[in-house]
């Protein structure tokens, strides 16, 4: 009886990776998580599928355009888009058991039913950190010296980190007689870098009806740069010490005081974030030599999102590192790292079922000395084989067991990337490999 042949293949926007891709990324992640723990961030999981009605509680926007929702008996169901709505879920429900101000962080996959193009993906990871229960700008400053700390122990290309504030968005919009209007305008100048200004320029003319004023509101949010650069439209629209001004300068200047390199850091006004429930504070990054794969981390203030959930008023801000974009970025950039599919430091090559049994016991006594070791499990026992799928798994030593060091009670070891080799004893051979 012939069984039909089903194509394997992927929906499209979902990927999976290669052993040797996939030991990087998990290296990436507990990289990022030991930062993250060692700022004080504590570690947080939340359930995959959430109740329609409790995740999309904010409703509205394009969000629920982007979300997997189905139904299961009586139940509406819906992937989670991000990791900050079930996080705001997740407190209110365990108020009570919780210290605040609350510091989390969440390494998860998040799912949006999206466009997939070019470094954006369906399902992808995401790395969160964020304080609930704090309206200082410190706690601003805390996310996103946490998220530029994880970058650069990941020694990555150059990167920015653009902040901008969106209460000053609306101020200065208010000053331009256009503060009706501003949910269009922030959604047009959010898709500035997708759409480019020619096309900007025409959507807000068509908004706003006034072509002089359409160029004034783009020229505007097009600066960036340090705050003295930002300051002549602060004085130019008399909003010097408003809260949004006050707030933004407070961050800008809490940033540098903590570390972050100046060159990594901007003040940029067209960043104001699509999703709906940022309310100051709004943060992007992108690395210098490849913006138009979009953001790598991105974050911000939500003071209101856990009202959906509890009467308890819990503000709070966060920031994020997409590892799946960024990890494509890098491989397209050929900017990975070169490590081994495993972690293994010793293959131990028996070159008889004969000898199986002392290899067992060698392989017992590196394992004691946390040495990481394994045994060949090949069925073709010959020496080249054996070295060689050593070679292909970037194992650096080899412990070889044949007719002659069963003879000598001795073993050979060979370095695979030398080629150098010796024949010693097993004390002598345990301690090479410690060394």
């Amino acid at each position: 009886m012939s069984i039909k042949k089903v194509i394997p293949r992927l929906p499209s926007g979902f990927k999976e990776l290669l052993p040797s891709h996939q030991v990087i990324f998990e290296k990436f992640k507990r990289q990022i998580s030991s930062t993250y723990e060692s700022l004080g961030y504590i570690p947080l999981e939340t359930s995959n599928l959430e109740l329609t009605e409790v995740l999309l509680a904010k409703g509205g926007g394009e969000t629920e355009k982007q979300v997997y929702s189905f139904t299961k008996g009586k139940n509406n169901l819906t992937l989670r888009y991000d990791l900050t709505v079930p996080l705001a879920r997740y407190v209110s429900q365990n108020y009570s058991q919780l210290t605040f101000p609350f510091k989390r962080y969440q390494i998860q996959k998040v799912w949006r039913a999206e466009k997939a193009q070019k470094g954006r993906s369906r399902e992808f990871y995401q790395c969160d950190v964020d304080i609930l229960g704090n309206t200082s700008v410190v706690a601003d400053a805390d996310s996103v010296f946490a998220v530029y700390s994880a970058l650069k122990s990941l020694n990555i290309p150059k990167f920015t980190i653009s902040i901008n504030n969106r209460k000053l968005v609306k101020e200065i919009l208010s000053f331009l007689e256009v503060g009706e209007q501003s949910t269009e305008i922030l959604r047009i100048i959010d898709k500035l870098s997708k759409i480019g200004k020619s096309s900007a320029i025409e959507q807000l003319n068509t908004l706003v009806k006034d072509r002089e004023k359409s160029l004034k509101i783009l020229d505007t949010f097009t600066l960036k740069g340090d705050f003295m650069k930002i300051e002549s439209i602060i004085k130019e629209c008399s909003l010097e010490g408003s809260e949004g001004a006050t707030e933004l300068q407070s961050l800008y200047n809490l940033l540098i005081s903590m570390g972050i390199d100046p060159d990594y850091l901007e003040i940029d006004l067209s960043v104001v974030r699509g999703l709906d429930y940022y309310t100051s504070s709004v943060f992007e990054t992108f690395i210098d030599i490849a913006v138009n794969y979009g953001s790598i981390a991105s974050g911000g203030r939500y003071d209101d999102l856990v009202n959906y959930y509890s009467n308890q008023r819990l503000p709070g801000v966060g920031m994020s590192i997409g590892l799946t974009r960024l990890f494509e970025v890098l491989l397209e950039l050929g900017t990975l790292p070169e490590v081994s599919a495993v972690s293994t430091r010793v293959l131990v090559c028996a070159l008889s079922e004969e000898f199986n049994s002392l290899s067992a016991e060698i392989l017992t006594k590196l394992r004691k000395e946390n040495i990481n070791s394994q045994v060949y499990l090949g069925k073709n026992l010959s020496l080249n084989k054996q070295l060689d799928y050593a070679n292909k798994s970037k194992i650096p030593y080899v412990v070889i067991l044949g007719e002659d060091e069963i003879k000598s009670g001795l073993v050979t070891i060979k370095n695979m990337e030398s080629g150098e080799q010796k024949t010693i004893n097993l004390e002598e051979t345990i301690s090479l490999l410690q060394s």
